[in-house]
């Protein structure tokens, strides 16, 4: 069962030729998953636009857990370090 959801935007640096892709990572106590097919632009949405983007651009079990268990228990997530309640993020969630 999820406890502190979360989902930090990242730049992921490939090695050791150094090339970077743009994506975010997604955790919580039961699993984690990451994407890196973002681009630049994506990383600097508002939170909810970037989560809004978050949920249409990824389909990893892994995350729809997570957004299931938020939905089904009306909890809030960290978006990098700030913590949304379920009234900020509904509207993305359960439109």
């Amino acid at each position: 069962m999820a406890n502190r959801p979360c989902i930090q935007r990242c730049d992921f640096v490939d090695y050791p030729d150094r090339e970077v892709t743009h994506g975010f990572r997604a955790y919580d106590d039961s699993g984690q998953m990451y994407l890196n097919t973002a681009t630049p632009d994506v990383l600097t949405l508002e939170p909810l636009e970037f989560l809004s983007w978050v949920v249409a651009n990824s389909s990893d079990q892994t995350l729809l857990d997570m957004l299931d268990w938020i939905r089904e228990n009306q909890g809030g997530l960290y978006i990098d370090d700030t913590w949304h309640s379920w009234d900020e993020i509904r509207s993305v969630l359960a439109p």
